[in-house]
């Protein structure tokens, strides 16, 4: 609501200024005061709006879209048309409320009048374009920017939580005994440790991943995990074989996992389960991971979700920004984020592309 009402605002601004800039500039040699110029140019901006957002909305973002016949057309009608209106506006009904006697409204269809109109119709759309193409290049630069820093607070997070002194801890005191051991499951240990530390380095950096690495390094870290908590842990991961040729943002689903294990799993003392399942549909990626909660979950409610859920709500709003969906509901005895993508995110290609092409505002 605030968007649209911050929106509104820098219309209503915009209008104003073109109104009153004009208005002045015409009175200093014209023959009338600025305020019937005011007037006069409040007026004719219905006529105005009638060629000016459809260019803007209509027509400019989609320009890529359709051939020069079809943008040339539109163009030439649209203006014709906003150039008609306005002299009809401004001779059926400006003039004779202001000048009556002055000036008969029998004789303005000429070329010499449509010509004058359309340059009236024209100058305030092409402006409003141009607002249009200076507003979405900021906002882009801002979307840059705070991508940037996103990824690199995601990789820190992801840092600190896989380099978390307990979970190494953990896995090395395992790998230690299965190596005094002489266990089979030493060489399968170090490949996965080596496995996770190689995502961290490598992979996280990049602005694509496909979906089969990202459920490779939760199946991984879930493995590392699970000599933690031995058989009492339920996990598994079903997933539809179409999803793992998509391709996501990295670590979009790592967080979440981790919260089950963190959250859920360490302070449930019987037989936690953690349970994920990841489908395709058409250009939809559906999730959802489901962990148990304790019996006594008094403890587990005070504690908060922690940077790394937040960091990826920011990441998701600037990646996907109006084609995904977060939900994360606190059941009697469970916990279940649901989460769908629709598309690819938005990387640097995706800024390199689109750097010129107005599409919000």
């Amino acid at each position: 609501m605030r968007s649209v009402m911050g929106k509104g605002r820098i219309h209503f601004q915009f209008w104003v200024i073109y109104i009153t800039f004009f208005a002045v500039l015409i009175s200093i040699e014209g023959n009338f005061s600025f305020g019937f110029y005011w007037l006069h140019f409040l007026f004719d901006l219905p006529a105005v709006f009638l060629f000016a957002y459809p260019l803007a909305y209509w027509i400019y973002p989609n320009y890529k879209k359709r051939n020069v016949f079809w943008l040339v057309g539109s163009v030439v009608a649209l203006s014709l048309l906003a150039s008609l209106v306005k002299l009809l506006t401004t001779y059926e009904v400006f003039y004779s409320l202001y000048l009556p006697n002055e000036l008969a409204p029998n004789n303005y269809f000429t070329l010499s009048h449509i010509g004058r109109n359309l340059f009236w119709v024209s100058l305030p759309s092409i402006l409003l374009v141009l607002m249009r193409f200076y507003m979405a290049s900021v906002r882009m630069q801002k979307e840059r920017s705070e991508l940037i820093k996103n990824r690199l607070e995601a990789e820190l997070s992801m840092l600190k939580s896989q380099l978390n002194p307990h979970f190494l801890f953990n896995v090395l005191n395992n790998l230690y005994s299965l190596t005094i051991s002489k266990s089979d499951k030493a060489p399968k240990l170090i490949a996965r440790l080596s496995n996770l530390f190689e995502f961290m380095l490598y992979q996280s950096n990049k602005p694509l991943v496909l979906l089969s690495d990202e459920i490779e390094l939760i199946q991984t870290y879930a493995e590392l995990q699970g000599m933690k908590y031995g058989k009492r842990l339920k996990f598994s991961i079903d997933y539809d074989p179409q999803v793992l040729n998509k391709q996501v943002a990295p670590l979009l689903l790592f967080p979440f996992v981790e919260n089950c294990y963190k959250h859920g799993c360490s302070n449930d003392p019987n037989e936690p389960k953690i349970n994920i399942s990841i489908n395709a549909f058409d250009e939809k990626i559906k999730c959802q991971i489901t962990n148990t909660k304790p019996n006594n979950s008094s403890e587990f409610k005070d504690k908060k979700q922690g940077i790394g859920i937040e960091n990826t709500r920011k990441r998701l709003e600037i990646l996907y920004t109006d084609t995904h969906k977060l939900s994360i509901r606190d059941m009697k005895d469970c916990f279940i984020v649901d989460l769908t993508l629709i598309g690819e995110p938005k990387t640097d290609q995706y800024y390199a592309q689109n750097n010129e092409f107005i599409s919000l505002v």
